[in-house]
């Protein structure tokens, strides 16, 4: 068995599962291929290669490793190679984020090289071969969008199809209007379902599901970060004193609204720099409760959070996962997260969501009990658990 990850830079987001399966696979059966180096604002937030190890290396689209792994996983759009490997009957997986990030969304079918690409890749998801890892539920819907859409329903020229979906590594997806049928939600859950486009199966009900659904090649993925220092499984509420916000200062990051919707009581501590700083410096000018930090590198920011109460990740849709939010949950913290985005979107139960730039409703969340999650199966051990069941099984499968 020979797995090969291609992807663009080496991250910290991705090393902590490829150790996993080096561990299971073997050094000489295990390799991460990356195709660019890092930026210096990377190596400043903490980001390193892993470079001396041997499985890890440069490389690109050419490397014999690509043409001879039994599976290859790539999170790089590499038609070239995808082309020959499913010619050869090989197995293939693509990892992605969403299709139609803002801000503009589905007007990226309009350009003809764009739908030509999404076309390939719906010829592709016809082979028994190829798997599409969408990471999170919102990639999942758009490529669901682009299936449909050459598929000819054309009400996904307007929307996205309504889901339910299991919120586990490799968790299936079905249509709504099919959970609904087999009794797996509840009425709140179906209304929020229909609100929304899409609900969490509870766990109660994850092996109730009679029909795979029209996407048996989708699993459900994500980033999962290295184990936390935490071994908090405790749901119960947090007192809210501190509230931590970690990254680039970009304006689909929406960092304002957190500083729109901070109660008087609470205080709110900023890492990180970028071109909206200004912006959001002026904004909380006449707060006393917003603190600004530089960037601490990424060991550091998880010894932070044991010094603060609550993460928000209040990104838009530009925000393809965001994985601090995984980190914050290995951490035990206390978590918010807007409904656009894909790690808050895919791990949280709805009472941890609220809609990006909406201030109203984060200030009417934040003056509840907030429970901490806990990470639950969206770490590195079932990651890797659920890769090695699905080698196994197509491998042995042919």
């Amino acid at each position: 068995m020979k797995f090969t990850l291609l992807t663009n830079v080496p991250s910290p987001h991705r090393l902590p599962l490829a150790r996993e399966l080096v561990r299971h696979f073997g050094e000489d059966e295990y390799r991460y291929i990356y195709t660019d180096e890092l930026e210096s604002q990377r190596y400043d937030m903490g980001w390193q290669t892993a470079s001396s190890e041997k499985w890890c290396f440069k490389g690109d689209e050419s490397s014999p490793e690509l043409r001879e792994a039994t599976l290859l996983f790539s999170t790089l759009r590499s038609m070239e190679v995808f082309d020959k490997r499913l010619a050869a009957n090989k197995l293939t997986c693509y990892v992605s984020e969403r299709w139609f990030k803002p801000p503009h969304g589905f007007l990226r079918m309009l350009s003809p090289s764009y739908r030509r690409m999404a076309r390939r890749f719906v010829n592709y998801l016809d082979s028994k071969y190829f798997h599409y890892f969408p990471q999170g539920i919102h990639a999942a819907r758009d490529m669901m969008r682009i299936q449909g859409l050459f598929h000819g329903d054309f009400s996904c020229i307007f929307n996205a199809p309504k889901v339910a979906f299991e919120p586990k590594p490799g968790g299936r997806i079905i249509p709504l209007e099919q959970a609904i049928r087999e009794n797996l939600l509840s009425p709140q859950e179906i209304a929020w379902g229909r609100k929304h486009g899409f609900i969490r199966i509870s766990p109660e009900h994850w092996n109730d599901i009679q029909k795979p659904g029209p996407w048996p090649n989708y699993h459900l993925w994500g980033y999962f970060v290295a184990p936390g220092n935490s071994s908090t499984t405790t749901v119960e509420p947090r007192t809210l004193k501190r509230i931590l916000w970690v990254g680039r200062m970009l304006d689909w990051k929406r960092v304002g609204t957190l500083i729109q919707a901070l109660p008087d009581s609470m205080v709110l501590d900023l890492y990180g720099h970028g071109p909206d700083e200004p912006h959001l410096r002026n904004l909380a000018s006449r707060n006393n409760n917003v603190h600004f930090h530089d960037f601490l590198p990424i060991k550091q920011v998880r010894g932070l959070m044991h010094a603060h109460d609550l993460y928000i990740l209040p990104s838009d849709g530009g925000e393809g996962w965001g994985a601090v939010l995984n980190e914050a949950l290995e951490e035990g913290m206390a978590v918010l997260a807007s409904l656009e985005s894909g790690s808050g979107a895919t791990i949280l139960p709805p009472e941890h969501l609220f809609h990006a730039g909406d201030a109203k409703e984060l200030l009417s969340k934040l003056s509840s009990p907030i429970p901490r999650p806990g990470i639950g199966k969206w770490n590195v051990s079932k990651a890797a658990n659920y890769l090695i069941g699905f080698c196994n099984r197509h491998v042995s499968q042919g």
